[in-house]
């Protein structure tokens, strides 16, 4: 009877703890070219790569320590692919903090050193593929909750580069998928600009969007605004989007535009009038009425 006592015991408080653990994933923005013009700056609104690591794992050991269940995933988004940092392949999850460390560090010195080799000064190689980041992010979280469905899962993006209007489509249904899934996307923006894509990601699926205006204080910022977990975070006062630009990017040129025109069919955004749909290859009839000003697209997406 005291066996068995003492097992649902421990079955309790295993279940106590699935329901407070969390699944993290961070996506880094490793594109070389952007770091290196940060380093080589000084600018001091510029968070440099060495210090941005120190901060970063700082945040990662709060996380850990936060509760015994919880779990980490490592993305860095590179100008072609985007690769794991951790977990690799053949590594133990219950690594300590200082063990993580190391892994990351060798893992991204054989990645950087790769793409030294070909690197160019081309836009295209300056621009991280972040919609395959979000891909990689959501089919390892689809992973993880099939082996423990209560596991609460989020994403933190932490780019350095503006948006890339031709992965607009791509990454809005990594949006939508993750909205689907209730994974938080949270972003905490180091580039210049705000990131239009990452608004919607944040407001989208209910996580929370930050551009530090002193990136030396980024540790402050990621442990009040991204450390709580769900649940701890309907709780608090935490920053909240009031102007989200819901902007779409045409089919066509990949452009971002105020107004456009709209298959009936598919939903495919065009920037100007066409006899047929390019994606689902419906064709219009053309009339007087249909040369009229096109409707705004901010109403569709809304």
């Amino acid at each position: 009877v005291q066996t068995r006592r003492t097992t649902m015991n421990n079955t309790k408080v295993a279940e106590i703890q699935n329901e407070e653990s969390s699944l993290l994933i961070i996506l880094m923005d490793g594109s070389p070219i952007l770091w290196n013009l940060r380093n080589e700056s000084k600018n001091e609104s510029d968070i440099t790569f060495d210090r941005f690591l120190d901060h970063i794992f700082a945040f990662i050991n709060a996380f850990l320590l936060m509760e015994s269940g919880n779990r980490l995933a490592i993305i860095v988004t590179m100008p072609k692919e985007s690769h794991f940092l951790f977990p690799l392949p053949d590594s133990d999850p219950s690594f300590q903090m200082n063990e993580i460390q190391g892994v990351v560090i060798k893992r991204l010195r054989e990645i950087v050193s790769k793409e030294d080799q070909n690197a160019s000064n081309s836009l295209d190689y300056q621009s991280p593929m972040f919609s395959g980041s979000l891909s990689m992010a959501l089919c390892y979280i689809n992973r993880i909750q099939k082996e423990n469905p209560a596991m609460n899962a989020r994403i933190l993006v932490l780019p350095i580069s503006p948006d890339v209007p031709s992965q607009y489509i791509s990454i809005m249904n990594c949006i939508f998928s993750a909205q689907k899934k209730s994974v938080l996307v949270d972003s905490c923006i180091l580039s210049k600009e705000d990131s239009p894509f990452l608004q919607q990601a944040s407001s989208l699926t209910g996580g929370v969007y930050v551009k530090p205006n002193n990136q030396e204080a980024l540790l402050q910022y990621l442990l009040t605004c991204f450390l709580p977990d769900v649940q701890s975070r309907k709780m608090m006062l935490l920053p909240v989007l009031t102007k989200v630009d819901f902007r779409a990017s045409c089919f066509c040129h990949k452009n971002t535009i105020d107004m456009g025109y709209v298959c009936s069919v598919c939903l495919s955004i065009f920037c100007s009038l066409r006899s047929s749909c390019s994606t689902c290859g419906q064709k219009y009839m053309m009339s007087t009425a249909s040369k009229r000003q096109p409707k705004q697209v901010v109403a569709q997406l809304g």
